[in-house]
């Protein structure tokens, strides 16, 4: 992510806050909730070696565009400590050849929340889980699948 789209995040999310009308949702979340998040995302590259049919292997870089993501999570608050279960689905594709990256994510977290202002509350945590990749690349008739453990 550059900076020009992190200080245009940024900027959105302090306008949100801001925004006259806004209601304050002050205080802990203590019991069951559901959550539904939504965004963008953004892959590295990943650098590769082919080794097709007889031809000697090369190397190719797949530089993905951004692409989305889709999450919803299921949870306990306790005061200001959550734990919660998240699924995830995020979508990545190239243009140079049209390779495609899916991933499907179950993440268990746990999760401190700290609450700065009325308005403002700082969420820490730390979650592990495994993610799910599949990376289709069709001009080479390419596709594999793999679990991978996951933590954020």
């Amino acid at each position: 992510m550059n900076s020009r789209s992190l200080l245009l995040s940024a900027v959105a999310c302090a306008s949100l806050l801001s925004a006259p009308g806004a209601t304050a949702q002050a205080g802990a979340i203590d019991g069951w909730y559901i959550s539904i998040e939504g965004g963008g995302n953004w892959i590295d590259d990943i650098d590769a070696i082919t080794t097709f049919d007889d031809n000697p292997p090369g190397t190719e870089t797949l530089s993905f565009d951004t692409g989305w993501a889709a999450l919803a999570s299921v949870g306990y608050g306790m005061g200001g400590f959550r734990l919660e279960l998240e699924g995830g689905y995020r979508s990545n594709e190239t243009q140079d050849n049209g390779a495609t990256l899916n991933e499907w994510s179950v993440m268990a977290n746990a999760l401190y929340d700290i609450q700065i202002s009325n308005r403002i509350r700082l969420s820490l945590g730390a979650g592990a889980g495994g993610d799910f990749a599949t990376l289709d690349i069709p001009q080479s008739a390419f596709e594999t699948d793999q679990w991978n453990f996951a933590y954020q």
